[in-house]
């Protein structure tokens, strides 16, 4: 049986290892200690958020963020901001527990790169998804440096799979689930997406305004895709913004062949 070591700042540990961060109320406690106990892997425990920060501050990079959005004050949201702003913590794995799962969480999530959780879920839930995202931040170590593509759709499952291509291709993929968000991380991109996939539909900005903005703001020339299932939006192609129509449903390997010809141009 695993040894656990209680603190008196409620937090478990295990000499040696790497721990996890966890910052959520008393009450998710006992669902994490069971939740890392089946992952075999330590981890701290915080219910305040400002504490969490100044550990972070002064300690080693973690092994995983595990963060409860609904704790009060709106510090859990700029806390994972702050994390994501951090150059060492920019990888790092980020599990957000919710209470429920909708669309304001989703764009949350795919805006820090994390995973998301409804409480309450169970430990091989978890593991899960803690699994996937390890597999994730591990792509993204390997594929630095490599040529980027950005994606915009607001359906997570399709995004997640457009991801999975751009990675299997050599790519890193920038994933986005809406266009405000997608707009907002090209902006802060060091190195500018040599390609954009973007949907047609989405909140917030629509795809055509957004490869507009693209073209306008763009160092360099982006080849953009758009994505679309709507027969209106193929029968009006824009040509004058010089991209090209991926109508839905397509085949994930005619994403690839796209990217495939991309890196064969900017490689």
């Amino acid at each position: 049986m695993r040894m656990w070591r209680r603190h008196d700042d409620c937090s478990w540990s295990e000499p040696m290892n790497k721990q996890a961060i966890v910052v959520a109320d008393r009450e998710s406690h006992q669902r994490m200690v069971a939740c890392f106990e089946a992952l075999g892997s330590p981890f701290r425990f915080y219910d305040d958020p400002v504490r969490a920060s100044r550990h972070i501050e002064e300690c080693p990079a973690p092994s995983l963020f595990v963060v409860d959005l609904d704790l009060p004050s709106g510090m859990a949201l700029a806390l994972c901001e702050d994390i994501r702003r951090a150059p060492r913590l920019r990888h790092v794995p980020l599990v957000l527990m919710v209470a429920q799962r909708a669309a304001p969480e989703e764009a949350i999530a795919l805006s820090l790169d994390a995973g998301v959780l409804v409480k309450p879920f169970t430990a091989g839930m978890f593991a899960t998804m803690v699994h996937r995202l390890e597999g994730r931040a591990r792509a993204a170590r390997r594929w630095r440096g490599r040529p980027r593509v950005l994606i915009a759709d607001d359906d997570a499952d399709l995004l997640d799979a457009l991801a999975g291509v751009a990675v299997d291709g050599g790519f890193e993929p920038i994933c986005a689930g809406d266009g405000l968000t997608a707009l907002e991380l090209y902006r802060k991109c060091s190195e500018l997406p040599s390609l954009a996939l973007i949907d047609w539909m989405m909140p917030g900005l629509d795809g055509v305004t957004l490869a507009q903005r693209l073209r306008e703001e763009a160092a360099r020339d982006v080849s953009v895709f758009l994505m679309s299932g709507y027969d209106e939006a193929l029968r009006a192609p824009p040509d004058q913004m010089k991209v090209t129509l991926l109508r839905k449903p397509f085949a994930l390997e005619r994403v690839a062949r796209i990217i495939r010809e991309i890196d064969a141009v900017t490689g």
